[in-house]
């Protein structure tokens, strides 16, 4: 997905050239398959832009990010619903109400994703195998605790990249070609670093080609949820009154019940009667 959004120009690009080889009998007119691609175009552009700014670590989101990031958010709604896209969907009620809350509360939200929690995770194994013979389990607490600490400090961490610059190391990748090679650990650095600023430059072109036109239709997931309860709020009275009529009929249906029962069973003895008579 997020080779999708980044690259999302050149994918439409190619989406476009398939669909117009396709008969002009059998899909949409040639204007309408533009219109869609672009609309496509810009809302993974400007959700890969929120994404991107999402995955700031904790103590890194400011208040000048928070000002982008909501205007980034707006517009990406406004495509959003332009598209006639899901609205019901958790993930996008997130993003539209509580993403920008989020980020300023923790000051940074990427020490959270997946990615980093599976980090964690593969720490943690490393250290539980490395203390696996100890019992005491206070002392094995504090030993994870200060290699942790040790792992984060800003001194280690600049260490641990000059380190990794000088490395000679190997580790498999792909190439531009997309066939596998292996390639050292510094070179695969910086083809990394190399990728993220033509993501961002990419970004930066993209959120410039879109305009912001943000028009009264606009409207948040609680606005809505408002409007909705007002609305179920208006037809309450019309409600009860037709379900007091439903419980009336019941009542009478009920109250009914026994005298037609009676008559039922007069009617019965009646008919036998008559058919004791015909046999004599």
């Amino acid at each position: 997905m997020n080779a999708l959004m980044t690259n999302c120009e050149r994918i439409m690009d190619d989406v476009v050239q398939a669909l117009l080889l396709i008969p002009e009998g059998t899909r949409c007119d040639d204007s309408e398959v533009m219109d869609v691609i672009d609309k496509f175009k810009k809302v993974l552009s400007t959700f890969d832009k929120i994404f991107s700014m999402a995955r700031k670590k904790s103590g890194l989101f400011e208040e000048e990010d928070k000002v982008r990031l909501d205007l980034y958010v707006k517009e990406g709604m406004r495509l959003w619903r332009e598209m006639d896209l899901s609205m019901e969907a958790p993930k996008v009620h997130a993003i539209q109400d509580h993403l920008c809350d989020q980020l300023m509360q923790f000051k940074g939200i990427g020490d959270l994703s997946e990615d980093f929690v599976e980090q964690a995770h593969q720490d943690g194994i490393r250290d539980n195998r490395r203390t696996n013979s100890l019992k005491d389990r206070a002392v094995v607490a504090a030993i994870h605790s200060k290699w942790e600490h040790k792992r984060k400090l800003p001194s280690v961490l600049m260490k641990s990249e000059a380190v990794g610059r000088r490395s000679v190391r190997t580790r498999r990748t792909l190439n531009d070609d997309g066939i596998t090679i292996n390639m050292p650990i510094s070179e695969k650095d910086e083809k990394k670093k190399a990728l993220s600023e033509q993501k961002e430059i990419l970004r930066t072109i993209a959120m410039e080609s879109i305009r912001s036109t943000v028009g009264s239709f606009f409207q948040t997931g609680r606005q809505k949820n408002l409007i909705a309860a007002s609305s179920r709020m208006q037809e309450a009275p019309r409600f009860i009154i037709n379900m007091g009529r439903v419980l009336l009929a019941k009542i009478t249906v009920r109250k009914m019940k026994k005298p037609i029962e009676k008559i039922n069973k007069g009617v019965r003895i009646f008919l036998a009667k008559i058919r004791r008579n015909r046999i004599r």
